[in-house]
């Protein structure tokens, strides 16, 4: 007796389906999980903290983000920090469209640390972890002053005459710390205790040391050397000084993990 072509066809397809979608499954098993977390919070004392006990502003903003294995101890993590030390506006005047005019003029002056660090988690699992870590940062101070003409409004972008970056300071540092992380998940339930997804709190606390910074001293201070060097522009004639970039901080932040 002879079969229809479709009915071995239908035979061979039902005895090939499982074996591939078994296949497909044991794939998916060593497909790695990875964990993402993002943070932001604030640091007192430290390098920043001791620019800005000068203008009564002690604590200093950042934000990070690591990366890692979903059960891995170890993470790593990138972290921006930036503290504008100075924002002065005044008149004076500049020479542009052939003759000497009235501007206005603003200076900033800002200090940003880069940070990027390796950190090591212990009894993972538990709603309070331990952890410590070291890293290497970059800590870059500019001083830009801007001149505008005051004929225009403030939101034109013609109204700029022109821009100078009177001071430039790059230097690496190098930090290590250690500190205490607590998993808010199902604070309210505990049978809801999450460590995949969760939010967090982190305290920790390190030390950070590195290269002399240079900055400008736009404040008048009876301390500043009697013969520093100064910017160059005729209009912001400043003291440049150094300061040793060495400093224990303590910082807190809010974050939360997701796990993929």
């Amino acid at each position: 007796m002879r079969y229809p072509r479709c009915i071995f066809l239908f035979l061979l397809l039902s005895h090939a389906y499982p074996e591939a979608g078994a296949a497909a499954a044991d794939t998916t098993e060593v497909i790695p999980s990875v964990r993402y977390e993002l943070d932001a919070g604030g640091e007192l004392f430290g390098y920043q903290g001791s620019l800005f006990s000068a203008h009564g502003r002690p604590a200093v903003f950042t934000m990070g983000g690591r990366i890692g294995g979903a059960w891995s101890p170890w993470t790593f993590g990138v972290r921006l920090s930036q503290a504008e030390l100075d924002d002065i506006n005044f008149r004076g005047e500049y020479y542009y469209d052939g003759r000497l005019r009235p501007v206005d003029a603003n200076v900033v002056q800002r200090n940003t640390l880069y940070t990027f660090d390796l950190r090591r988690d212990f009894r993972q699992g538990k709603r309070v972890t331990a952890f410590a870590d070291a890293g290497l940062t970059l800590n870059r101070m500019i001083l830009r002053l801007c001149l505008r003409d005051p004929d225009r409004r403030v939101d034109d972008e013609d109204a700029v005459v022109n821009s100078f970056d009177l001071h430039r300071d790059l230097q690496a540092m190098f930090s290590a710390g250690a500190g205490i992380r607590l998993n808010l998940s199902g604070l309210a339930n505990r049978a809801a205790f999450s460590n995949e997804d969760f939010a967090f709190l982190e305290l920790r606390a390190g030390y950070a040391f590195g290269g002399d910074t240079s900055f400008v001293l736009t404040a008048e201070r009876e301390d500043a050397p009697l013969v520093p060097p100064r910017t160059s522009h005729s209009l912001y004639r400043k003291p440049v000084t150094v300061s040793p970039a060495e400093a224990f901080y303590v910082r807190f932040t809010l974050g939360f993990r997701l796990s993929g």
